[in-house]
């Protein structure tokens, strides 16, 4: 169901893919990964824990994460939101939604092993967690795939 926000009618893909690039945004800023430490003392006994986590820009594949993001919502937002528009891309604009969506799914699932660890030390052990931010950047990046070859019969400008 077709939706109009500022005289210009929002298709389904135009939903997913803004609405997509808006979670990822969000997503950019929680968690990726919880690191848990947790001591022991000399003797072995439990000493306490700690916690820090990690949110997208902890690791490069985040920050590429967040550039092709970046590009992503920049082209939506100038096709959709600017004056004059946007010309004509030398591909189509769902070429560049799918690509994206299917780029920043392949860098949030490099995220994962670039960041994990699990080491037991003499004093106690490091252990690290997804967060909820990576999962929910994992879903907008699909999102945005999605609702980019939902775009795919929609008409381009002329150049």
């Amino acid at each position: 169901m077709p939706l109009e926000v500022s005289g210009k009618h929002l298709s389904n893909g135009d939903l997913a893919v803004g609405g997509g690039a808006a979670v990822a945004l969000i997503a950019c800023f929680l968690p990726w990964t919880t690191y848990t430490q947790s001591l022991t003392s000399d003797f072995h006994i439990p000493a306490g824990t700690s916690s820090t986590s990690v949110n997208a820009f902890g690791a490069w594949s985040g920050w590429l994460f967040f550039l092709v993001l970046l590009v992503v919502a920049g082209v939506f937002l100038a096709r959709w939101f600017a004056l004059g528009g946007l010309p004509a891309l030398p591909a189509a604009d769902f070429y560049v939604y799918v690509g994206g969506g299917a780029l920043m799914l392949l860098l949030a699932l490099v995220f994962i092993p670039t960041t994990s660890e699990s080491e037991q030390y003499l004093n106690g052990t490091l252990a690290s967690s997804t967060g909820a931010g990576l999962i929910i950047a994992i879903l907008a990046a699909v999102a945005i795939g999605v609702g980019g070859y939902l775009k795919r019969g929609e008409a381009q400008p002329a150049s």
